[in-house]
């Protein structure tokens, strides 16, 4: 059974990860990891760093240091391990939000769609009435939505309004959203997923 990260732990393991090709090489790792754990199966309490060295046999000597999640990733088990690699890819996106670069890369290119001033400073807005565990919730919901969600839609729905298409896979998907996300602001459209995504991800800080 998979259990989420435990959040000063990922906030310690965040701190090392200065780079995107830091979060990238972790994030590498863990796609070996699902990958043998799906076909082989393990026990969730079991450390990753104890899975790493003892059954997939990495080392910092063969692998890099850099490569492989630092001692601050101590706390990872592997109950936690798609939580962790969710983490990781958000935090991936943000880096490259925050370097000017596109988190998003895979979307069509109607998607890409900028906000407005007056759509950021709403969004600015809302976040201030947020607390911080809200706003990364909600930051965690929006990427997987435009991962799983908005990844493969006809680009004829990108007018479609991003807050009622959200509510809709929510109410789909049995997720738990806060409640502050019913202000979220109206007029921004789903073609302009990944820039407001990109402006929540600024604010969480």
């Amino acid at each position: 059974m998979q259990t989420e990260l435990n959040e000063m732990t990922w906030r310690a393991i965040r701190e090392d990860l200065r780079s995107v090709e830091a979060v990238n090489d972790v994030l590498l790792v863990l796609d070996v990891v699902i990958g043998f754990l799906s076909s082989a199966g393990g026990d969730p309490e079991q450390k990753l760093s104890s899975y790493l060295q003892d059954v997939l046999k990495y080392s910092q000597t063969t692998h890099g240091a850099d490569h492989l999640p630092g001692k601050r990733a101590e706390g990872v088990c592997l109950k936690h391990i798609l939580n962790f690699w969710t983490l990781l890819s958000i935090e991936k996106a943000r880096k490259l939000s925050l370097n000017k670069q596109i988190p998003f890369s895979f979307l069509k290119k109607e998607f890409h769609k900028d906000v407005d001033e007056e759509s950021r400073t709403h969004i600015e807005e809302w976040c201030k009435e947020m607390s911080a565990n809200k706003k990364s919730k909600i930051l965690t919901y929006l990427h997987e939505f435009i991962i799983f969600f908005v990844q493969g839609r006809d680009v004829i729905e990108k007018n479609y309004g991003l807050k009622e298409c959200i509510l809709i896979h929510a109410e789909n998907e049995d997720w738990n959203l806060p409640e502050d996300f019913n202000q979220f602001p109206e007029e921004i459209l789903l073609s302009q997923c990944a820039s407001a995504w990109a402006v929540l991800a600024e604010q969480e800080h």
